[in-house]
């Protein structure tokens, strides 16, 4: 321990005495590459503290959202607080993939119809408000995600079904994917056809009806859509 001790020292002393041999501009260089160095330090601690955060948000997020959807299968558990679960993850953990699935289920429970709430047993009209403020939120607080092109395709649907027509096509345009992706496509369509614009609904419908990935059922119904419509 001593002899190493003695033998930085002696290092040390050997950098004073080779600093001293420098000139004013040699020695201002190697104190701006020094600081230069410490900078990059400083944010490489930064950034890995910063992942470290990142990955237990994502974690924490990852086992509150299991638990969720565990409770959300149990029938002996109420929808209020089925819906409790998923807001508190939708809320503190906004900026994850498991905000986003989560305000995606969140939704989807307040739209879940019940007796008291619609004559047709469809949707819940009454929390339709409810269904899209949680989409918009989730939307605006991922503007980078591809999931986020899914919570759009979610939010425009139920602007179709509030009769909000032109907030329906807006979002639509807005989505990374629209022109190649058929329900996107089927529901912009759809919306032309609220404004009883047939003509761009059909165009619409036939980009829909180009999509490779669409499964044969569903451009059936695309092309039924079109003869309908026509």
């Amino acid at each position: 321990m001593l002899k190493c001790c003695m033998f930085i020292n002696e290092q040390i002393s050997k950098i004073k005495m080779y600093i001293k041999n420098l000139s004013k501009k040699q020695i201002q260089s190697i104190y701006m590459i020094a600081g230069l160095l410490t900078v990059a330090i400083a944010c490489v601690i930064a950034l890995q503290f910063y992942n470290s955060n990142n990955s237990k948000q994502i974690l924490q997020a990852a086992t509150i959202y299991q638990r969720a959807i565990i409770a959300s299968e149990n029938h002996s558990i109420s929808t209020a607080d089925k819906t409790a679960k998923f807001e508190a993850i939708a809320k503190q953990h906004s900026n994850t993939s498991y905000g986003i699935f989560a305000s995606w289920k969140l939704a989807d429970l307040y739209v879940t119809p019940t007796k008291l709430d619609t004559k047709t047993f469809n949707i819940n009209i009454a929390n339709t408000p409810k269904a899209i403020q949680v989409l918009q939120q989730s939307s605006e607080a991922n503007p980078k995600s591809n999931l986020t092109n899914i919570t759009k395709t979610r939010l425009a649907k139920l602007y179709l079904i509030s009769n909000q027509t032109d907030k329906a096509i807006k979002t639509l345009q807005s989505t990374a994917d629209l022109q190649n992706n058929a329900y996107p496509l089927m529901l912009l369509g759809q919306a032309y056809l609220q404004q009883k614009n047939k003509t761009k609904a059909i165009q619409a419908w036939q980009k829909a009806e180009q999509d490779p990935n669409s499964s044969p059922e569903f451009k059936k119904i695309i092309v039924q859509l079109i003869n309908n419509t026509i």
